[in-house]
């Protein structure tokens, strides 16, 4: 009844009945008038109600639509990613992670080992490297669940924590040879610390780049060189991957005591190294030298530091020696020394972020998983809304870790860098292989 005068209102409330109002005195008329027209206003709000309700009921009829639609075009493409056949409780039978002690912070390692067991270690087939003498944290079943991931590596009693080269032998022995101690049926081995942040879709789809490990000789990450040693050498930090070809030829070599592959004598530094070994090795003995793992846009894919600091560019001076003596290509000599910053520091297909405390390592696994489900349901956050939402999620200044960096100040040009940093390594319109979409942090 809305738009209609006090007289109208008042036929339609009485219908056609012929006794005229207008009879009435004069103070009836408007006290009664007055009456009508607050009916009429609450019979107007209770329409427009129904109205709403009716218009919020058709708007998620289609919401649900769409998304069955899209659901359904892209389980007809990639195949169904909800219901994941496990193989030997592996989400992936491609590859494994193994996560050796950080000797950054160490007290904080169980910590750490239970933020990654609850986001990205289950679909990266995560193996902790323990030593005899470290507990599991209350409440976990690493070591005795042997049907799913995370699992352990318990480590040999005289194999101590300053052995770091005696323990990576022995983890990689124990990956090629020991059938009861891991599964045989991986083609390649992801080597990280437990200060690691692994992306495991991205690195699904970047080991599809080399084919069959089992034949292929592949030692990647994120290359750096040093003048002194004459040879490239991948990030510890940022972590390796191996594949199951070279893993096992190293193992020989090692075992063999080759040129360059030795264990025994190693200096006290190469033990708190003991990568820089393994690249003598592959690079000087059997050939395998690191490859230049940048993406098409000259981005790195592998980081050894926090997604902070590497859009920033406020890395440690050692970090950025190590890209000046690197030089791959004759032909690309300037893009090889340099060290991107901002939005290019990061690849879309980044594999690893590294110096990632344990809430961290949590925020970073729930703003992705938040992005890629608004992504997913066509709804993409503002950059206000995940400001906000990042300030309110993300770790502050004494849970962050010593080696991290808060997020920038609230408007401020870094902190929109690093929000388009996380949409661009959240994005679900990057070419992820169908056998590597089961691997992201939500069920589409």
């Amino acid at each position: 009844m809305e738009g209609k005068s006090i007289i109208e209102r008042i036929k339609y409330r009485h219908g056609n009945k012929k006794t005229s109002h207008f009879s009435q005195a004069p103070h009836e008329l408007v006290v009664e008038s007055s009456s009508k027209q607050q009916y009429a206003a609450r019979k107007g709000k209770s329409k427009e109600t129904t109205l709403n309700k009716f218009a919020a009921i058709i708007l998620s009829t289609i919401f649900i639509f769409t998304f069955l639609s899209m659901k359904s075009e892209i389980e007809s493409k990639y195949g169904h990613t909800k219901s994941v056949v496990r193989m030997n409780g592996r989400v992936n039978s491609q590859f494994l992670t193994i996560v050796i002690p950080s000797v950054v912070n160490p007290k904080g390692r169980g910590e750490r080992l239970k933020a990654i067991s609850e986001t990205w270690g289950p679909a990266s087939n995560a193996i902790y490297v323990m030593h005899a003498d470290e507990k599991i944290p209350d409440g976990y079943r690493w070591e005795e669940e042997r049907e799913h991931y995370p699992r352990v590596m318990r480590l040999p009693i005289h194999i101590t924590h300053d052995s770091g080269v005696e323990r990576l032998q022995y983890v990689m022995e124990n990956l090629i040879e020991d059938s009861a101690a891991i599964d045989q049926s991986f083609d390649y081995a992801l080597f990280v610390n437990d200060h690691t942040f692994v992306i495991p879709e991205h690195m699904c789809a970047f080991i599809q780049n080399f084919g069959d490990g089992a034949s292929s000789d592949v030692y990647a990450g994120h290359a750096l060189m040093n003048k002194e040693l004459k040879y490239g050498f991948n990030s510890g930090a940022s972590g390796y991957v191996i594949s199951r070809r070279t893993l096992s030829r190293l193992v020989s070599a090692m075992k063999n005591n080759l040129e360059h592959c030795s264990v025994m004598g190693n200096i006290k530094w190469i033990q708190g190294n003991p990568g820089i070994m393994i690249a003598a090795c592959l690079g000087e003995t059997l050939s395998t030298p690191p490859i230049d793992t940048r993406d098409e846009y000259g981005e790195h894919i592998f980081h050894a530091f926090g997604i902070v600091r590497s859009v920033s560019g406020k890395v440690d001076d050692w970090y950025k020696r190590k890209h000046e003596e690197l030089l791959f290509r004759e032909e690309n000599e300037d893009l090889q020394s340099l060290l991107p910053s901002g939005e290019k520091c990061c690849s879309a297909k980044t594999v690893s972020f590294h110096y990632v405390e344990y809430s961290e390592t949590r925020a970073l696994y729930k703003a992705r998983k938040y992005i890629m489900e608004s992504n997913f349901m066509a709804h993409p956050i503002s950059s206000e809304v995940l400001s906000d939402w990042l300030q309110k999620n993300w770790p502050e200044r004494n849970k962050v870790g010593g080696y991290s960096h808060t997020l920038p100040r609230k408007n401020s040009p870094e902190r929109l860098a690093v929000m388009n940093v996380l949409r661009k390594i959240s994005s679900t319109k990057t070419d992820i292989p169908s056998q590597c979409l089961q691997l992201m942090p939500f069920n589409m």
